[in-house]
């Protein structure tokens, strides 16, 4: 939420691709870990890096959604998602088995790096809209503060006729 607040001049898809980099790069450093202390303090680093990956991620989908597909294409996206994963848990539980638990952090290291590759390459095509800050963005943030206006005038006991 922070993040969100800090950076409304940052276009979403910069910050997304940014934060992305970042978590690559701390994944990377994954399978040189050990169990203990380093582990936690490289997990620690993962979730400073994904959290504002978060924000970034939602307001991407809010720049190209088409209008009043708020829900829909945020349910689409989070299937996908979910299939994905655990798809991939049940792959490297197999693969862990099979070679060992570096291999597989090797392996989830590499496809981290799949993730801002495919925005760049996403930025040229679909996602050309959230290269521009959510404050130029059409609707985005103003959609957040028109209905801000309507709870509170509603709650103030004001109509508006339609």
């Amino acid at each position: 939420m922070v993040a969100g607040a800090k950076f409304t001049k940052v276009a979403p898809l910069r910050g997304l691709m940014v934060t992305q980099t970042a978590l690559a790069l701390v994944a990377f450093l994954l399978p040189l870990s050990h169990p203990g202390l380093t582990m936690a303090v490289v997990m620690f680093l993962s979730g400073l890096t994904n959290g504002p990956a978060h924000v970034f991620y939602m307001e991407t989908v809010d720049a190209v959604r088409p209008p009043g597909t708020q829900v829909s294409s945020l349910a689409f996206l989070w299937t996908i998602e979910g299939s994905v994963g655990a798809l991939g848990s049940a792959l490297a539980g197999k693969l862990v088995t099979a070679t060992s638990p570096s291999t597989v952090m090797v392996i989830a290291a590499a496809f981290a790096v799949l993730s801002p590759a495919a925005y760049i390459f996403g930025a040229k095509n679909v996602l050309k809209p959230a290269l521009a800050p959510p404050s130029e963005l059409p609707g985005g943030r103003q959609d957040h503060h028109t209905a801000v206006e309507h709870a509170a005038h509603t709650a103030a006991g004001e109509t508006q006729e339609v």
